[in-house]
């Protein structure tokens, strides 16, 4: 009876709770990446981009002849941060591109494939990898993970106008 109780408090702080955005939050991962691409592909193809198929499955799609890969988070908690995850820095992409769904907007930030490998293969006084999200923090999994806002990180530039996202290219 304890967990039905934690867990309708919690769904009654769902930042999300009267957002229109409440039906996608409650989508499975895979489901949500999928409209989490679409998002930035209508958004793109909108703006005068030509978006056309991946070329394999290190990246979502192409856009003008870069490779795209989206990542996207919804806030975590009660509006905690975002949490994006799965970010492999190995994988055959251009650029990476961080969809941050607030319950009343929707933000969009990004960098190229050299950024993120240099701020997220990082090891710290200790030699631990800080944004290792796999097999702890010895060892570097590949595989890497942020949480916080976007605006935390420089490294990563908010994408408002087509030009913001043609500029990541020369970052």
């Amino acid at each position: 009876m304890a967990v039905c109780q934690a867990v309708l408090s919690e769904s009654t702080k769902c930042p999300y709770l009267n957002s229109p955005l409440l039906p996608l939050k409650s989508l499975s991962s895979r489901k949500k990446g999928k409209h989490f691409e679409s998002i930035v592909k209508q958004w793109l193809s909108k703006n005068g981009l030509r978006v056309t198929k991946g070329t394999s499955s290190n990246h979502d799609f192409i856009v003008n002849g870069l490779k795209v890969e989206v990542k996207g988070s919804f806030l975590w908690g009660q509006g905690t941060g975002y949490k994006f995850q799965q970010i492999r820095t190995n994988q055959d992409y251009d650029i990476l591109i961080f969809l941050a769904l607030h319950p009343s907007q929707i933000e969009i930030y990004g960098c190229t494939a050299v950024r993120a490998k240099e701020n997220l293969e990082i090891q710290d006084e200790r030699g631990l990898w800080i944004y290792n999200q796999h097999g702890g923090n010895k060892v570097n999994s590949g595989t890497f993970q942020v949480f916080g806002f976007p605006s935390e990180w420089k490294w990563m530039k908010p994408i408002n106008r087509v030009e913001d996202f043609l500029a990541l290219e020369k970052k």
